[in-house]
């Protein structure tokens, strides 16, 4: 544990000595993850009940929130929204939010931290069992990868949907790739986060709550 924690120290260093930064607002802290989970009665419903739909969008949010605190950004909290759509006759509409404490993280880091959730959530539903070609396409989560892209092209940085990076840009794909190792390096404490945070009665983890689960650090704010 010590080791990996001097590990994401000397990386976080590196990225502040040679990286562009990017301004982490308020407006850009908060990743509003919308997942429809229709009435299980209904012919249309997900191949999967509440309970697991509600745990992936657990291990959404730990996605996000571990992925993007060992990338030098300082969570807020995590939490999970339910709301019953019965007027609609929609079923439930299951939510979460990663919210992060403003401050200046590097370009590429906070495009990984978007696209951990969507990664996670996958890699969970694969570990049940569950994820078919047609159970991913419910998965993908096109409004963390849109909000990379505007995010960062409002501060000068190109991040391409497909094929080869700009000059001082990033491509999709290649976050995504970056996104699963991380992934896959930290399934451990996104976890634990995501079990604690599914668990909870609340659906609320404050930073301290994800720091004592998983032992890691939650990093000072970057400044420039």
């Amino acid at each position: 544990m010590l080791r990996a924690e001097g590990l994401i120290m000397v990386h976080n260093a590196l990225r502040f000595l040679f990286s562009r930064w990017f301004p982490v607002t308020a407006h850009r802290a908060d990743f509003v993850d919308l997942n429809l989970l229709p009435d299980t009665r209904r012919p249309n419903s997900p191949p999967w009940g509440f309970e697991v739909a509600r745990r992936g969008v657990a291990f959404h949010e730990a996605g996000h929130a571990v992925v993007g605190m060992t990338r030098g950004m300082r969570l807020k909290r995590i939490r999970l929204l339910e709301e019953r759509l019965r007027r609609l006759g929609q079923g439930l509409r299951l939510s979460g939010v990663t919210t992060w404490c403003p401050g200046w993280v590097d370009e590429i880091d906070f495009a990984v931290q978007c696209a951990a959730g969507a990664v996670a959530e996958q890699a969970y539903f694969e570990s049940a069992g569950l994820l078919t070609p047609d159970t991913a396409s419910l998965l993908e989560a096109a409004h963390d990868r849109d909000l990379a892209v505007a995010a960062l092209a409002r501060s000068g940085f190109e991040l391409v949907l497909s094929g080869p990076a700009p000059v001082g840009g990033a491509s999709w794909p290649t976050i995504i790739q970056q996104a699963a190792r991380d992934v896959e390096r930290l399934w451990g404490p996104i976890t634990a986060v995501a079990d604690a945070l599914a668990d909870t009665p609340r659906g609320l983890l404050e930073s301290a709550d994800v720091v004592r689960v998983t032992g890691l650090s939650n990093p000072s704010p970057g400044t420039r």
